[in-house]
């Protein structure tokens, strides 16, 4: 399947980011201390991008907390982006255990933090996740939610890891500004979103903090809930979120309610990265559906240097009514997509994997896009 090309688009324009701006703009860094609070500037922070803009907002709607918030204002339209950037001295995140921020954006949509290393031997790395409209919400990051940008315009890392000691630059962007152009699969076009206009995007408590090394989830699960956040994102076509008490899942859950269109196919999407699956042999997740729907998994292996990489897929049932069922996938069940690169190895190899995808493949009426919810479960992987 062709149409996973979020991680190479991005990839270019997060680099882009931080190096012509480091390259032409040369703003002081700013030695980042444990809290910024945005009550009485913009602490460094700037814009990138035609027309974006960097302010301290203080409309009450627009601060979670004390007097004023970090604004990012931009108008998306192809070919242009706005991100805000903040040049940070030497060392600054070397000891941080945590990221943790209030983020709130006018869109539904998929918002990304970068950590960019110095060059020219280090890399970029993003952590991305979903933002809900006029929402407030705490996203906490850890380091090894971030994943190293490997496409074919991307900065190479020298030794393939993030070092904390050697970031240079910290980005905020909206994703959002790149689904309408990815390339479609003609077997299976997605819903893409195609963003337009002035946007605004506001950030309020932005911290670093050295405590709390400890993973808190188990290192092979993929998103959970319990994080206070929604770590799966979608290309359009559908709204996410965690499921709530009553849910068929009750709160250990992720919802996403989407369009069945005809001919049309809504995704969603989550990183790999930092997901300990080496030892697993399966993955183990709960699922409901309202409507019945035939899902399709796919998992794609990392790739450096190129767009995408090998992907392997597996499809289920899943029986309508909102009813509860486990589900256990085995890496074996999952086959070749023969659209996708050569793997030189020529078999799944968990170890490898960077994203994992979804899709319902249920056909939709033919006169009226239909309306479905799904809620998924942390995934597991699991050895037997």
């Amino acid at each position: 399947m062709r149409y996973w090309r979020l991680a190479a688009g991005s990839a270019l324009a997060l680099v882009m980011i931080v190096a012509l701006v480091v390259w032409a703009a040369q703003p002081k860094p700013v030695e980042l201390t444990t809290r910024q609070t945005f009550d009485t500037s913009t602490e460094g922070w700037f814009a990138y991008g035609e027309g974006a803009r960097v302010s301290v907002v203080r409309k009450p709607e627009d601060v979670k907390q004390g007097s004023g918030a970090l604004e990012l204002e931009y108008t998306a339209a192809p070919q242009r982006i706005g991100s805000a950037v903040l040049l940070v001295a030497d060392r600054s995140l070397a000891q941080m255990r945590r990221l943790r921020f209030w983020i709130k954006t006018d869109d539904d949509t998929a918002a990304a933090v970068v950590l960019s290393e110095k060059k020219p031997d280090g890399g970029d790395y993003a952590a991305w996740f979903w933002s809900p409209k006029q929402q407030w919400q705490l996203i906490e990051l850890l380091p090894e939610d971030f994943a190293l940008n490997e496409g074919p315009a991307d900065a190479k890392d020298a030794n393939g890891r993030l070092d904390l000691d050697r970031i240079q630059a910290v980005g905020f962007i909206d994703l959002g500004q790149f689904f309408g152009s990815i390339s479609q699969d003609p077997a299976y076009p997605l819903i893409l979103k195609s963003v337009t206009g002035m946007h605004r995007l506001q950030v309020d408590d932005f911290e670093m903090l050295n405590d709390g090394a400890e993973r808190r989830v188990p290192p092979s699960r993929v998103g959970d809930p319990s994080r206070g956040f929604v770590s799966w994102i979608t290309l359009g076509g559908a709204t996410l979120s965690r499921g709530g008490p009553g849910s068929p899942l009750d709160e250990v859950a992720f919802e996403a309610r989407y369009e069945r269109r005809p001919g049309k196919y809504a995704a969603i999407a989550h990183s790999l990265s930092g997901v300990q699956l080496n030892s697993a042999a399966a993955l183990s997740f709960e699922v409901a559906s309202l409507l019945p729907a035939s899902l399709r998994v796919y998992l794609e292996e990392r790739n450096p240097g190129n767009d995408t990489g090998p992907r392997y897929s597996a499809s289920f049932e899943v029986p309508g009514g909102s009813i509860r069922s486990r589900r256990r996938l085995a890496f074996s069940e999952f086959t070749y997509d023969r659209t996708s690169p050569p793997d030189p190895d020529g078999r799944l190899t968990p170890d490898r994997l960077k994203t994992i995808s979804l899709i319902d493949v249920a056909p939709a009426p033919p006169n009226a896009p239909q309306r479905n919810s799904l809620w998924l479960s942390p995934i597991d992987g699991v050895s037997r």
